[in-house]
């Protein structure tokens, strides 16, 4: 929940900064800063986010990347989905 919640943040501030949507690698980069930043002290961290976030956005399916892509809203498909790929990378 919380990768969902850090690239809607993402999002509203892009937007109200630029008037656009985030690109998808941005939202990418931005979630795999805000994870490590939440794993102070953790040095397989870098190793786990960039695993959690390639894998949560992976496991998207068509719905979740047209919502996502026109209006930067994530789905309950995609909150579910994070779980999944936390423990298929071994949550630290």
């Amino acid at each position: 929940m919380r990768l969902i919640l850090a690239a809607s943040f993402l999002f509203l501030l892009s937007s109200a900064a630029e008037a656009q949507l985030i690109s998808l690698q941005q939202m990418i980069d931005g979630a795999i800063a805000r994870c490590v930043a939440d794993r102070p002290g953790q040095p397989d961290a870098p190793r786990f986010c960039q695993c959690w976030v390639h894998r949560w956005v992976g496991l998207w399916d068509a719905y979740d990347i047209a919502v996502w892509t026109k209006a930067g809203i994530a789905t309950p498909h995609m909150a579910r989905m994070e779980s999944v790929a936390a423990a298929e990378c071994k949550n630290p």
